[in-house]
């Protein structure tokens, strides 16, 4: 007996949608030949979230500054002072336990002196000199130099995130502040992307002015 056409069609649909649920069903969809992504070692980086955009700017609580000498106070109080104001202004972070001191001598006498600011339990060195150019017999004008200032550790990787776009980031520094000769290379910065492993490097220059400098090697 011959089987109608239409009920051959139906049965041998049935049997074709048989085989393609039996394939799916050994083969799960999954493309044999793909590979699981390879984990990122982040071992000795420090991770943060990339920021949208640099939030950060120059801005100084005042509150937390101490007053300025009075006038007329010695020439001594007024170069500490100074010294202080100038180590804050390279972080825009006050620290209301910092603290400055230059001795009281005759520059014509020494020629120079180093004043000492501790800031953030950290000690920088600011260098006074005599001008003798502008200084009279009479009167001793000086010339000064911040030899040494700090990086506020946190704030550079913060740096570093804004200029690379990645979450990891390893400076090789310690420590909350870094004390940092002026006008010589602080460090190199590593950026990691944990995603797909791949790295940017940045070196760190301290400037005479201004703070950090950041170039991507």
């Amino acid at each position: 007996m011959q089987v109608p056409v239409r009920e051959r069609r139906t049965a041998l649909g049935l049997v074709l949608a048989g085989s393609v649920l039996a394939l799916t069903a050994c083969g799960g969809g999954a493309d044999p030949g793909a590979e699981a992504s390879p984990e990122v070692d982040t071992t000795g980086f420090t991770y943060g979230e990339v920021p949208t955009e640099n939030e950060r700017g120059p801005s100084i609580d005042e509150s937390l500054m101490p007053p300025e000498p009075a006038p007329g106070a010695p020439r001594h109080e007024l170069l500490a002072h100074r010294a202080l104001v100038e180590v804050t202004e390279r972080t825009w972070t006050a620290d209301p336990d910092a603290a400055s001191e230059c001795p009281d001598v005759d520059l014509h006498e020494v020629e120079s002196y180093v004043c000492t600011v501790t800031y953030m339990g950290e000690e920088f060195e600011y260098q006074v000199s005599l001008d003798e150019e502008r200084s009279t017999e009479d009167y001793a004008a000086e010339s000064t130099e911040l030899l040494t200032g700090p990086v506020i550790l946190a704030d550079l990787e913060h740096d570093i995130r804004v200029w690379s776009l990645f979450p990891y980031v390893d400076c090789g520094l310690d420590g909350e502040v870094v004390v940092a000769a002026v006008g010589e290379e602080l460090t190199t910065c590593v950026a990691l992307d944990d995603t797909t492993g791949e790295t940017a490097e940045f070196t760190v220059d301290y400037g005479e002015h201004g703070g950090y400098a950041i170039e991507r090697v």
